[in-house]
């Protein structure tokens, strides 16, 4: 966009402008999450000035009912609430219209639980390639990859369930089975393709993008989504988006973080975005070119007596547990007593996140206790 705005006079909205700007969300401590500075590495490069939005666990502590409530939807990760922070922070800049980046993963496969789906079978509309030339290699990849991706979403409190149709990630939270069927459909009853619409289409594009900033007044356009590129992009052969690196040839950085660290030679034999990365490579740095895919997640270790888990503390009650009416208090209990502490796992704060929004939305909205009616299925001793 600088570029453009810049060397061809293209228009930022309704006006020629030179002033691009941009934002970030700087996180504490780990690196690996917080990526303010490489962000501040590439605005620098380009020339553009870069706005960064500190988020610590105070912030997030502040805004989690809000987010909640605005997105209307339970959240897998705190960096919802994150982003409805930052654009609280562009509104106060002046800022009523931002381009977001959303939908790039999912046009150019930058999901590493993809990867399997892509090696399932041969791309013969590349019949050279390596990969369709040796069934042997694919398949080994494939299983490789499989279990590698499962192994990077469960560092992460996922169970990614693995079926020839099937390979999206989905927490085992405290629900009693039969609210279980009323609120999460079965895996096998999508199509990667069609889950894919779904999750980028009631998720990223409403409650983690349109719900969080429109909750400030700030309009997001995703330029990812424009339907020319769509159209495009959507009659691209797999080979293009997806590149294979045979053993040696791996040019990545030596940075993995936290996402990588459960991958093997299958996911790093393979360069997501590949035709993505070709594209932009003439404006980005070489280390950003370079980078892995790092989806943007917020840290989820936090420390004892701190504003989160007293937060949820107040906030997530026996007696407000028990107004949801499908939640088990016991098993949400151990949760409160996991996800804290410097040997927290990731599964304790995301239920803990998960039953605090169903809390929010169902006091703001009056949503009446769930009954086992509410779940579609017969009830002992009914006639129905």
């Amino acid at each position: 966009m600088a570029h453009l705005a810049r060397n061809e006079s293209v228009n930022v909205g309704s006006q020629k402008t030179t002033n691009v700007s941009c934002f970030t969300i700087q996180f504490p401590g780990e690196f690996t999450h917080n990526e303010s500075a490489i962000a501040g590495r590439t605005a620098e490069s380009l020339g553009i000035k870069i706005f960064k939005k500190y988020v610590d666990e105070q912030v997030l502590a502040n805004n989690f009912e809000d987010t909640s409530y605005h997105s209307e939807q339970h959240t897998f990760d705190m960096g919802q609430v994150a982003k409805y922070a930052l654009s609280d922070f562009v509104r106060q800049q002046g800022i009523t219209v931002v381009l977001s980046g959303e939908g790039a993963d999912e046009h150019f496969a930058g999901y590493s639980f993809v990867l399997p789906q892509f090696l399932q079978e041969p791309d013969l509309s590349m019949p050279n390639s390596e990969l369709a030339k040796d069934d042997g290699l694919r398949e080994a990849l494939y299983r490789s990859t499989s279990d590698e991706a499962a192994s990077i979403w469960a560092a992460q409190g996922c169970d990614l369930q693995e079926s020839p149709h099937n390979q999206s990630p989905n927490l085992s939270l405290a629900v009693n089975t039969w609210a279980l069927v009323a609120i999460q459909p079965s895996a096998t009853e999508f199509s990667p393709s069609a889950r894919g619409q779904c999750f980028l289409q009631s998720s990223i594009l409403t409650g983690w993008g349109d719900r969080t900033e429109m909750a400030h007044g700030v309009e997001s356009r995703p330029p990812m989504m424009d339907h020319h590129l769509t159209e495009h992009v959507n009659m691209l052969p797999p080979n293009p988006k997806v590149g294979y690196m045979p053993p040696g040839q791996d040019w990545f950085d030596e940075i993995d973080g936290f996402w990588w660290k459960s991958a093997g030679a299958g996911l790093r034999s393979h360069t997501e975005k590949w035709v993505m990365r070709e594209a932009v490579r003439p404006f980005v740095r070489d280390e950003l070119y370079r980078r892995r895919k790092q989806p943007f997640l917020c840290p989820a270790k936090w420390p004892e007596g701190g504003p989160l888990q007293k937060m949820f503390q107040q906030f997530v009650t026996k007696e407000a547990v028990e107004e949801l009416g499908f939640v088990d208090c016991a098993t949400l209990q151990s949760a409160m007593g996991e996800a804290f502490g410097s040997d927290a796992g990731p599964v304790g704060i995301r239920v803990l996140g998960f039953v605090a929004a169903w809390i929010t939305i169902g006091r703001r909205f009056g949503v009446k206790r769930a009954t086992e009616q509410d779940s579609g299925r017969k009830v002992s001793g009914s006639s129905s």
